[in-house]
């Protein structure tokens, strides 16, 4: 009997043991958080530009964490463009095999993302460039640092066409063992027709309650130079998808988080 006692207590410590271990580990064993942006660029009106980029040509490849907005500005300034606007965007935790896929439909443009393979130093991925269902160029990256862009199809609806891959880091704690919400999709507001004639630009900082299934439930502005931004801000948002946060055992939560939207023209 007492024996029996003994592996008994002997087993529940175990399983004790191997729960903790599940617990600690829940971050490291995630699979990559992996974004992937296409961009269009615009030259200015009447002035020569620089040769279109050959698509699945790998023009950078970098460690910065520069968001997007600031890769924009990059890519912008150059290649002499007047503007670059982000058409579509998304991320997600991918394992091996398992893709992310980006269109826009006017250049009638895809792009496939596929981790074809990851170690402790780069994730390797292999990007399918598609224009109206034909492939254009299936290029393999390896991001040793944070992020990678690659040329895309070129023609009259997009002039310019970057393609941003970017390795995104872990949700950081905010409270206690709380990870903090990331973004997944990423919706961009539509400048009012009003505000952009009146040139009125600022940031507009928008609270969300996220729920635990990443979806945006409530959406309301705190801070706004202007209404006509808030509502395309707050309607941008509300079709935002995030990765929820999650408590210490990576159990989803519903938590309240605060965005920032910024309004600029050139």
């Amino acid at each position: 009997m007492k024996g029996n006692v003994k592996c008994v207590a002997l087993l529940l410590l175990v399983v004790a043991m191997l729960a903790l271990a599940v617990v600690a580990g829940f971050a490291a064993e995630l699979p990559p958080l992996t974004d992937v942006a296409l961009l269009v660029g615009h030259p200015p009106e009447g002035e020569t530009a620089p040769a279109a980029i050959p698509a699945g040509t790998v023009l950078v490849l970098g460690d910065g964490d520069e968001g997007i907005g600031e890769v924009m500005t990059e890519l912008r300034e150059a290649y002499r463009l007047d503007r670059v606007i982000p058409v579509a965007n998304r991320a997600a935790r991918l394992g091996a095999g398992e893709s992310i896929t980006v269109a826009w439909a006017p250049a009638a443009l895809r792009v496939a993302v596929t981790l074809i393979g990851a170690n402790a130093t780069a994730p390797t991925y292999k990007v399918r460039l598609e224009e109206a269902g034909t492939l254009i160029a299936e290029p393999t990256v390896s991001l040793r640092g944070r992020r990678g862009v690659i040329g895309g199809p070129n023609g009259p609806a997009a002039p310019y066409v970057f393609v941003l891959l970017r390795k995104l880091p872990e949700p950081p704690k905010i409270e206690g063992d709380l990870t903090a919400p990331v973004v997944l999709e990423r919706v961009s507001p539509v400048y009012p027709e009003a505000a952009r004639k009146e040139r009125i630009m600022g940031l507009v900082v928008v609270e969300t309650v996220v729920d635990v299934t990443g979806a945006v439930r409530e959406a309301r502005a705190v801070e706004s130079p202007d209404e006509a931004l808030t509502q395309a801000a707050i309607e941008a948002v509300r079709q935002w998808r995030f990765e929820p946060a999650r408590n210490a055992a990576g159990k989803p939560v519903e938590i309240k988080w605060k965005v920032t939207l910024a309004f600029k023209l050139q």
